[in-house]
């Protein structure tokens, strides 16, 4: 009889101890579970700073390019009115000496 109620005694602490092993498996399935979610998350949030990233230096490229271009035409443009007045002054410094030239 007291075989019986000790088979019982060990049935139940060991079916209570399983119990808790069980439940802490399971907290720890959900804790992976949430941290494998976060994980995700945070791959999606990193791939889309990752497309802005990408999108905001095409973009910088492109003004960075368009600069350059609009720099080559000003330079372009300031050469050619500095030649222009180079040539006025050429003009003008021979019609000075050609008018002082006559007068002597």
């Amino acid at each position: 009889m007291l075989d019986r109620i000790f088979r019982v005694i060990q049935r139940v602490l060991a079916s209570s101890e399983r119990d808790r092993l069980e439940q802490k498996w399971e907290h720890m399935d959900h804790r992976i579970d949430n941290l494998e979610i976060g994980q995700a998350e945070i791959k999606t949030e990193i791939r889309s700073i990752n497309e802005v990233w990408g999108a905001n230096l095409e973009a910088l490229e492109q003004k960075i390019n368009s600069s350059r271009v609009s720099s080559e035409a000003l330079k372009d443009i300031v050469n050619t009115r500095f030649d222009y007045a180079n040539k006025a002054f050429e003009r003008l410094e021979s019609l000075f000496v050609s008018s002082f030239a006559k007068k002597d």
